[in-house]
């Protein structure tokens, strides 16, 4: 996998954030555990940019229905061996996908 350029710049976002917080836990084993803390410093770089106030460490609830909407909807892709998600996709399940 280490091939595949946006791969490798995945996993060296994470393991980035990861050694470079206060924040640091124990490093992904899975893929999953590896896209999961992906989309969590994507948030915390969205807030950085445009949250003005907030604590970017802190998710607000919509950060969090985002996030459990996203699991939902590759949870169910997996299940049915399908590995691209489409803008249908993405709305079927409630996101806005010009956001």
């Amino acid at each position: 996998m280490c091939q595949i350029p946006v791969f490798c710049w995945i996993s060296a976002t994470v393991l980035e954030d990861m050694l470079t917080t206060e924040q640091r836990g124990e490093l992904p084993t899975t893929l999953t555990d590896l896209y999961s803390h992906f989309l969590m410093v994507q948030t915390k770089r969205k807030k950085q940019k445009y949250g003005g106030h907030q604590r970017a460490e802190e998710l607000t609830e919509a950060d969090r229905e985002v996030l459990l909407k996203l699991g939902q909807l590759a949870f169910e892709h997996l299940e049915n061996g399908n590995i691209m998600f489409y803008p249908e996709d993405l709305e079927r399940c409630g996101l806005d996908v010009s956001e």
